[in-house]
Formats: structure tokens, C-alpha cells, sequence
């Protein structure tokens, strides 16, 4: 019995050296990234409550139990003497694949997330400089979390404050994927006015491809109050009239995609480089696809069921179209960050950021 309690120490202590780290991006450990994210733990002019998720693909078939978590600032030559607060909660799961995300958080865990971080006062810095900086952002896990390596894992953090110190490093350092930006989308035909509205209901469309898949997302602003709303897209522009209509269609309809309900002011879905940021959750809104079709020109339009609208029971937005962008694969970064910049830590849906949503996150080290 006394051997075996020295072996049981000696198997802790074993295992506690045998500790490693793995670095998301792979290839990142020693490498400064390109860019830089002044979310989730940098940053507290846009909110300092909010909910981040980030998905990694890049570690399958590593299989691993994570103990900590740990980040670092953009690479610099200056060290920042100053300090962070963050009142948080991480969790931690399976998830959907980096490249076909949703933007509703909750869609992308496959199965139910588990609880690594209960809530707690987690202190950064002071911080060194360094290109690139040493992890000196770390989490440790309240429970290790087990990742069996088989499919693309998350975790979130629930930021429930952030109170920092200065001076204090402004961003965290990333390497994104080689994304194609898409040109602004032209517009293609009025929209009619919807039951309660004095303006046309209207839509926006951005987009993007990151190395092969496109991500677009609409906004419709105008439409009629709390009203089920669909986009249509198609190959070609018929502008025509229909009996009963209240404006034309501006495509042939060839496919059909529900948008999330509007809101009591006819709005919905918002990402940041439209106006409505701060209005209703829109994650319903964005869809990413595998690029099949680059070059093509995509017509779009949304409509809304509007009871009060004479003739038949539909308001259309104007129409839009979009060309769908070329892929660039030279750089592929299997990783993808998700967030919301208003509703805390209740908000169910992320913001769309057509250039650094997908192929975009922070330069995560992993413990195990």
C-alpha cells in the first residue's frame, strides 16, 4: 500500500511536466501574425460586455485535455505596465466547421457546450513586448475540457465586464486567411412601401470569400412591423410586374432563403458596415456557401408578408446584385471568430463582419 502511495504523487507530478502546448493557428508559435483584434480582452470603446466565440478547425485529430487558455497582444516593441479585469465565464465544445459557421451562437456547438471556466475575475498583465509578444493573456480552466479530436471544436467567452488599466495593449494578435473583399453591391429597382412605413422597404447586401467560401449578409430596413421575411436570389434580372404585386421583381427567383422576422420598426439584421448595427440580432441573415460560381452575377430581393398591403399580402424591397468574388487561396487560416457588439451577454446572434468573421481570430495557445 505505501508504494502505491508514493506512485500516485509521482504519476501527478509526472503528468503535470508532461504538459504541452499547441498553438491555433497552426504554425503561429514563434510566428507574429499579420494583423490584429481588439476583441475580446483589449478593447472597451465599443463595449466591454459581450459574448466572443471562436471556432478552430485547424486541431482535428489532436486529441487533447485542455487546461488553459492563453492569448497575446499585437506584436510591439513597447511593454504596457497596465492591466485588465475581466469578469467572465468561458465555455468550451464541438463545434461546426471554421467555414460554415452561424452567426446565431448557439447553432454552431454540436451537442451542449460544457461550463471550463466558471465565472471569475481573470487578471492580464503587465504585458511584454515582444514581435511576437509572449502568451501572457491566460485562462486557466476551472475542469479541463476533453476534446477528442474528431470534429472542429469552440470555445466562448461570456464577458460579463472588462476594466483595463493603462497603459495597456490595444490588440491581440491575429493571422487571417487571404480573403476576397466583394464590391458593393449595385442596386437594381425600387422597392414599394410597406404597411406603416413612409420609404420604401429596402435591402443591403455585403460579402466576401475567404479561400473558397462566400459569406453574404442582408439587412432589410422599412419592412412591414414583426413580419416573417425571405430573400430570393437569382441568376438574372426580369424586371417585371406581377398581378397584385406592389413592385416589381427583380429576380427569377430561383432560390429561396428565410431572413430572420422584423422587428417592431420593419428592421432586420445588422452587420458593421451597414446602418442598423444597433438595432435587432441578425444572424439569421448571413449564410456561408462553398464558393462554386465565382464571377457570376447574383440577383437578390427580399419580401415580407404584409397583410395590409392591397392586393396580394407582400411588400418587396428593392433589388440587388451582387458579383460573386474570386477565391484566393494562398493563405488558409482554418479558424474563425464570432461577436456581438451590443445586447451583452443575453444577445444570441453575432454581428457580420464580411472581412473578418471567417479565416479571422486571435492567436490561440492551448495547455494539455
Amino acid at each position: 500500500m505505501r508504494s502505491i502511495g508514493f506512485a500516485v504523487p509521482a504519476l501527478l507530478v509526472s503528468a503535470l511536466a508532461a504538459q504541452t502546448t499547441i498553438v491555433s493557428p497552426v504554425g503561429l508559435a514563434t510566428t507574429e501574425g499579420s494583423s490584429s483584434n481588439a476583441f475580446p480582452f483589449t478593447n472597451t470603446s465599443v463595449a466591454s460586455t459581450r459574448r466572443y466565440m471562436q471556432i478552430h478547425s485547424d486541431l482535428v485529430g489532436t486529441p487533447m485535455a485542455i487546461t488553459k487558455l492563453s492569448f497575446r497582444m499585437n506584436g510591439t516593441a513597447s511593454s504596457f505596465a497596465g492591466s485588465a479585469v475581466c469578469d467572465m465565464e468561458l465555455n468550451l465544445g464541438d463545434s461546426r466547421s471554421y467555414d460554415r459557421p452561424s452567426w446565431v451562437f448557439a447553432g454552431n456547438w454540436l451537442g451542449t457546450p460544457a461550463t471550463a471556466l466558471t465565472r471569475t475575475n481573470i487578471n492580464f498583465g503587465p504585458l511584454t513586448a515582444g514581435t511576437p509578444a509572449p502568451f501572457e493573456f491566460n485562462i486557466p480552466l476551472t475542469t479541463p475540457w476533453v476534446y477528442s479530436g474528431v470534429t472542429s471544436f469552440a470555445w466562448e467567452a461570456v464577458v460579463h465586464s472588462l476594466a483595463l488599466t493603462a497603459p495597456f495593449a490595444s490588440a491581440m494578435d491575429v493571422d487571417p486567411a487571404s480573403i476576397v473583399a466583394g464590391t458593393a453591391a449595385t442596386n437594381t429597382g425600387a422597392g414599394c412601401v410597406a404597411t406603416g412605413q413612409t420609404l420604401a422597404m429596402s435591402l443591403a447586401v455585403t460579402h466576401a470569400d475567404t479561400t473558397g467560401t462566400w459569406a453574404f449578409g442582408c439587412a432589410v430596413d422599412r419592412g412591414p412591423a414583426s413580419s416573417p421575411t425571405f430573400l430570393y436570389l437569382g441568376t438574372s434580372n426580369p424586371n417585371t410586374a406581377f398581378p397584385g404585386l406592389c413592385g416589381n421583381l427583380y429576380t427569377d427567383l430561383v432560390l429561396s432563403l428565410p431572413l430572420g422576422a422584423t422587428d417592431a420598426t420593419g428592421f432586420s439584421g445588422t452587420f458593421s458596415n451597414l446602418a442598423g448595427t444597433t438595432k435587432t440580432s441578425g444572424g439569421a441573415n448571413v449564410f456561408a456557401l462553398p464558393n462554386s460560381i465565382p464571377g457570376v452575377t447574383i440577383f437578390m430581393q427580399a419580401h415580407a408578408l404584409d397583410v395590409g398591403q392591397p392586393g396580394l399580402p407582400i411588400a418587396n424591397s428593392n433589388g440587388m446584385s451582387v458579383v460573386v468574388p474570386t477565391p484566393n487561396n494562398t493563405k488558409i487560416r482554418q479558424i474563425t471568430r464570432l461577436l456581438n457588439n451590443f445586447g451583452g451577454v443575453t444577445q444570441t446572434d453575432a454581428i457580420f463582419f464580411n472581412t473578418t468573421n471567417i479565416g479571422h481570430g486571435a492567436v490561440t495557445e492551448f495547455t494539455f
